[in-house]
């Protein structure tokens, strides 16, 4: 694993590379989270792919930078690491918020995604982000203690009610919310709904090959809204027994369903058994 470095007009951005060899892959995260959350997907697709994993701002590897949840801002950063690491073309896998930066970056340059697959990621609707779950974050996330019962509160959002899965998600977030700065938390917003709907009315009209991996279990965005785009856009779904946080708590069978979509596409269907497997 490699972390590279890229200049911007708005600062420095890092991201991390897996792999040598193959075709790239894009994995973005979803909001307020970090590597980490992706990282066992990435290291098992990196044996035949080139992953590079991208921290939104405000998280992990770019805490430094502001944190945004402007979908604009998220597609320049997108474009800046393509353009530093050569990458013409990739299969862009985007988390919950990250799969709707794969979607604008495929509508503002289509010839950049060669496929996209959508983790749990909200097209139609915005999912849950009421005034008072606000409200909690802004109280819990000032201090230490805080961001710990935040992450517990948040684990019961997102997650399936049964374990190890929520142990996994608790554990997860605890961490991740230590690395944060208690400032960025008070920022944080959905994705901004009209430029989502606005995305998605780009996609339908022509999308690409596309993946959607939804969780039976996710309360954040409806399984039946990700079915509904996954039959507008003609786009493979899998339905994985978990919650909101697909290529976290099932890394493994995300990552099987990403080679099996992948070599179905035409160009892959010469390719040697070990990468079809």
């Amino acid at each position: 694993m490699e972390t590279i470095h890229i200049a911007t007009e708005r600062g420095n951005f890092a991201a991390q590379r897996l792999g040598t060899q193959g075709d790239w892959i894009v994995c973005w995260p979803a909001q307020l989270n970090d590597f980490h959350a992706v990282r066992d997907f990435a290291r098992s697709l990196a044996r035949d792919f080139r992953v590079v994993v991208c921290d939104p701002p405000g998280v992990g590897l770019n805490q430094s930078l502001p944190y945004t949840n402007a979908i604009n801002d998220l597609v320049y950063y997108a474009h800046q690491v393509m353009s530093k690491l050569g990458i013409s073309r990739c299969h862009w896998v985007g988390q919950s918020g990250g799969g709707v930066v794969g979607a604008a970056l495929y509508g503002a340059s289509p010839e950049r995604i060669q496929t996209l697959t959508l983790a749990s990621t909200p097209m139609l609707s915005q999912g849950r982000f009421s005034l008072s779950v606000a409200a909690t974050t802004l109280l819990l996330s000032g201090s230490r203690l805080g961001r710990y019962l935040l992450a517990s509160q948040g684990a019961k959002e997102i997650s399936a009610s049964q374990e190890p899965e929520r142990t996994i998600v608790t554990t997860y977030l605890r961490k991740v919310f230590e690395r944060i700065d208690p400032k960025t938390f008070t920022k944080m917003r959905p994705l901004d709904g009209s430029s989502v709907r606005r995305t998605f009315e780009r996609l339908r009209a022509n999308p690409p090959p596309m993946l959607i991996l939804c969780g039976l279990h996710d309360r954040v965005v409806f399984p039946r809204d990700q079915r509904t785009v996954a039959e507008i856009t003609q786009a493979q779904f899998v339905q994985l027994r978990c919650g909101h946080m697909t290529l976290l708590v099932e890394p493994e069978a995300c990552a099987h369903a990403f080679r099996r979509f992948v070599v179905s596409q035409p160009k892959f269907q010469h390719l040697p058994p070990a990468l079809a497997a």
